[in-house]
């Protein structure tokens, strides 16, 4: 059997548990190397993980990549291997090219398209280094629809984002006058736009029940900028950072009481944390989200935010009944589709002869 390898920029911990599964699964015949940080510094490698650590060097202003270390040595190994799809690391430009000349399996994990779009001026960089590769793994059937319309030839395989083992996403009734809060989780970025709802919230605060709390769930280079907003509004008692929570009971309290969660900026693995526990998202419209997007059914699952985001969070808690009834349906949803075993199957598929 051929092992599977897996290089990576970082090895973050949100993917733990699902190379956790890939490593229990094949035992000896899976490795993975990550470097320590991503692109986004902000994004590091959890030490908990299992993996041979690589050296990332990165050039102009961490726009280009690098990887130095022992993954040069299965260079020309008949395993099979997964690199990013992501023409900004050079040394994956060396494995696609080699192993292509000597017909070494290669495949691409990671977006179809740069984040500009597919019309992108650099989609046609990213295009040869998919041509080049045995495969790519992309992360929405609606990325995989439109590769195939593009180059019908090409092995696509679609690994839609997860956090949580099948069995653990078992719908428990909760109590429905604990279900009052907002939560958001994620990094406190500007991109993320979580000063956008802390004045949101503010704004809504009067005409929302005085046990609405909003709940915010991460860390990151705003923090001081959002606890001094708090300070100043008079917020303490109603918006409270917990910084950043990865055991999922813990969460798992906290989406218990929590009527929906929001998105301000760009969606991204929040909306599938969230779906998870069986919680509904607002979510901000005119944004380039991440693929996870495709998660959303409008007016199931999810609404768009409207002409501001008091106005929708307001109009969300006036419809607080319909909302509480669909939250079994929509932990349903992610049970069947959004799962850690689903996630691994095209790695499992692509180590077929």
């Amino acid at each position: 059997m051929n092992r599977l390898i897996i290089i990576q920029t970082a090895a973050p911990t949100y993917r733990a548990d699902f190379f956790s599964f890939l490593e229990k699964r094949m035992n000896k015949n899976f490795i993975l190397y990550s470097g320590k940080k991503y692109f986004q510094p902000s994004v590091v490698s959890d030490k908990k993980i299992n993996y041979y650590e690589i050296k990332n060097v990165y050039f102009f202003k961490r726009s280009l990549l690098f990887q130095a270390g022992g993954l040069w040595k299965n260079l020309f190994s008949t395993d099979i291997i997964v690199l990013e799809l992501n023409p900004r690391i050079i040394s994956n430009w060396i494995f696609v090219v080699t192993r292509k000349v000597f017909k070494y399996k290669t495949f691409l994990w990671g977006h179809a398209w740069p984040q500009t779009g597919e019309k992108s001026w650099s989609e046609k960089i990213r295009n040869t280094m998919r041509e080049l590769s045995s495969g790519v793994i992309v992360y929405s059937e609606k990325q995989k629809k439109g590769l195939k319309k593009k180059s019908p030839k090409l092995k696509v395989f679609t690994a839609l984002n997860a956090l949580y083992h099948e069995k653990t996403l078992i719908y428990k009734n909760s109590d429905n006058d604990e279900v009052k809060n907002i939560v958001y989780s994620g990094r406190l970025t500007k991109q993320k736009k979580v000063m956008k709802l802390l004045k949101a919230y503010a704004d809504a605060i009067d005409l929302l029940d005085k046990k609405a709390n909003l709940i915010i769930i991460g860390s990151g280079p705003l923090k001081q900028k959002a606890l001094d907003f708090i300070n100043k509004n008079k917020l303490k008692d109603r918006v409270f950072l917990k910084g950043r929570i990865y055991d999922k009971n813990m969460l798992e309290k906290i989406y218990n009481t929590a009527l929906c969660s929001i998105s301000p900026g760009y969606v991204g693995l929040s909306i599938i944390q969230s779906f998870s526990f069986g919680v509904p998202m607002i979510v901000s419209k005119n944004e380039n989200h991440s693929p996870e997007i495709d998660a959303v059914v409008e007016n199931q699952n999810a609404v768009y935010e409207e002409r501001s985001l008091t106005e929708t969070i307001l109009k969300f808690f006036n419809n607080k009944d319909y909302w509480i009834s669909r939250r079994a349906h929509i932990k349903r949803h992610s049970q069947k589709n959004y799962t850690i075993e689903k996630m691994a199957m095209p790695f499992f598929e692509i180590l077929k002869p």
